[in-house]
């Protein structure tokens, strides 16, 4: 499979594991059926469209926060992160090396994000049912052929 087909399969996972997490976490209830991220929406926008049954949708909104409740310090660290690094070159700009050191462990922080989103993604995938990740693949394209 090409490197885009598969980066753009997992943006894709991303987004349906990530949105309801997302929405869940800042309490959206109700209201604006089928608004959201891109033609994709929440996860209720597309359980039709992928018929997925409701213990589909309970899985995937239990690995949606399992990722969301790992990720919560990682996201913190990055923020302190940041801080730090400004904090480091308004004492002293000259101060790349430490500045740069610091931006390492940003960056360790960063993959371990995206290895736990990863995860998530895989394990989404894996909770749909063969014609179900046809029918995404198949959704998937025709938004990139849209853009």
């Amino acid at each position: 499979m090409k490197r885009r087909t598969v980066m753009t399969l997992t943006a894709l996972v991303l987004i349906l594991v990530a949105v309801p997490a997302t929405f869940a976490a800042r309490g959206h209830r109700g209201g604006h059926e089928g608004m959201g991220f891109g033609i994709f929406g929440k996860l209720h926008a597309i359980k039709s469209e992928l018929g997925l049954t409701d213990a589909q949708v309970t899985d995937i909104h239990k690995i949606a926060e399992s990722m969301r409740d790992e990720n919560r310090q990682s996201r913190i660290e990055l923020k302190k992160n940041m801080g730090a690094v400004a904090q480091v070159l308004i004492a002293n700009p000259d101060n790349l090396t430490g500045a740069e050191s610091l931006l390492d462990r940003q960056v360790a922080t960063e993959q371990a994000l995206k290895s736990n989103a990863l995860r998530a993604a895989s394990e989404a995938l894996s909770v749909l049912t063969p014609e179900q990740r046809v029918k995404l693949g198949q959704m998937l394209a025709q938004r990139m052929s849209a853009e």
